[in-house]
């Protein structure tokens, strides 16, 4: 049984956006207790050993915007090196393969898309699909397609433009040697927790809000649901009363993206001297990933797949993803490279029950699920995660941010009785 005791605050989901709100809510004095589904803290900030010497993170590895990234100072000050990546994505890769005048092209394309979702993201809309902001006969549509699948998981006719238009990313991406996951988890040490804590029910309707599990009861006066927006949607907590429609169709609103992360070892140097360097694998197709070889300059290559084509590749298994990841490696460098490549693992955030994607889109028209989703209810129940973040979503520290302001809310809001 966990203390059934009277807390201020319960907080419900132990990855970054509830990490986030413990830490407030430890720097505001309150007492409270954090209950999480897994057996581990960080959710999609997850890192493990890759058996290989070296750990990789099976969720989020980048410090996105990092110069204002709250994060990349916590990460120093717990004793975590974090490394200023200097390059830009594949820009390298992609002037050597297409020429400086296609790429500009190329670049010129994408960053358009942008532009005028930004745009259009100042005047407030109409909103449209992000998709239909680019000509169907452009050149580089499918290639765009693919980029879109990365940053959101989704497919251009599925993603809201004004709300890929409010994104407000620096394009500066250092990374974490030692692991995002290892931060997150190290942000959650000394922080009262309940691990393998699943939340059941959350019944709001007297004075003091009951959160139910299989291993007992807590009660609180407030409660900051972190939970993944799949996860509400689908109704996996029963909350009583009833989350208003609203709440609910925000939700459904911001369904998670479908992103797929494959791992392969590299025996030898079949890609020529070990450099760290990244590429997209083609850019004539949707289905196609984007490579990351010798990160760091580990033996290894990460290929990322978004869209239809990773929950395709998901749902076929490791051996299908790995096939797939050669034949895009191979097409760049040669059949032979084959021979030097081997599966170590991949995420399956699709298929997990306590996620259902890796981060959250928005779909044409529903410029304000994520402030509806975010809004307190009644000064009582409390929601943060990434999906809630209006400008920073889709990144660990967007989540944390959320989370470390909700924890302050709640943390007023007692006061306030």
């Amino acid at each position: 049984m966990i203390d059934s005791a009277e807390f201020d605050a319960v907080v419900v989901g132990a990855g970054a956006a509830g990490i986030g709100a413990g830490r407030a809510l430890a720097d505001t004095g309150c007492r409270f207790a954090i209950v999480e589904a897994r057996d581990r803290v960080g959710g999609r900030a997850w890192t493990i050993d890759s058996g290989e010497g070296y750990p990789i993170d099976i969720g989020c590895e980048w410090l996105h915007s990092a110069p204002r990234n709250p994060l990349v100072a916590v990460a120093r000050s717990l004793g975590q090196a974090v490394d200023e990546y200097p390059h830009i994505w594949a820009d390298e890769w992609n002037t050597e393969k297409l020429g400086e005048a296609t790429y500009a092209e190329f670049r010129g394309t994408v960053n358009g898309l942008f532009e005028q979702a930004e745009a259009l993201a100042r005047k407030g809309g109409p909103d449209v699909a992000f998709g239909q902001l680019l000509p169907a006969e452009t050149r580089w549509r499918a290639a765009t397609d693919a980029i879109c699948g990365w940053i959101s998981g989704g497919r251009l006719d599925q993603v809201s433009a004004v709300d890929m238009g409010r994104m407000d990313d620096l394009q500066v991406n250092w990374r974490l040697p030692g692991g995002y996951g290892t931060v997150i988890a190290a942000l959650a040490e000394g922080l009262p927790l309940s691990l393998s804590t699943p939340v059941t029910r959350i019944d709001w309707q007297g004075k003091s809000i009951t959160v139910e599990t299989p291993h007992g009861c807590l009660r609180a006066r407030r409660v900051i649901v972190t939970l993944p927006t799949d996860v509400i949607a689908a109704g996996a907590v029963d909350f009583a009363p009833a989350l208003p429609a609203d709440k609910l169709q925000a939700a459904a609103d911001l369904p998670l993206g479908a992103d797929l992360k494959l791992f392969l070892a590299v025996e030898g140097t079949p890609f020529g001297p070990p450099r760290d360097r990244q590429l997209p694998s083609r850019y004539d197709r949707v289905d196609c990933g984007f490579i990351h070889l010798h990160p760091f300059g580990r033996p290894m290559a990460t290929v990322y797949f978004g869209g239809d084509i990773a929950r395709e590749l998901e749902a076929a298994g490791l051996a299908a993803m790995a096939d797939f990841a050669e034949q895009e490696l191979a097409f760049n460098f040669g059949a032979a490279v084959r021979r030097s490549l081997r599966p170590l693992t991949a995420s399956s955030w699709m298929s997990d029950p306590l996620a259902g994607g890796a981060y959250a889109y928005a779909r044409p028209g529903a410029l304000g699920a994520r402030a509806a989703l975010a809004a307190a209810l009644d000064e009582r129940l409390f929601f943060a995660g990434e999906a809630t973040s209006p400008d920073e979503f889709a990144t660990a520290h967007g989540a944390y941010v959320t989370g470390y302001a909700a924890g302050q809310a709640a943390a007023a809001a007692r006061v306030a009785i």
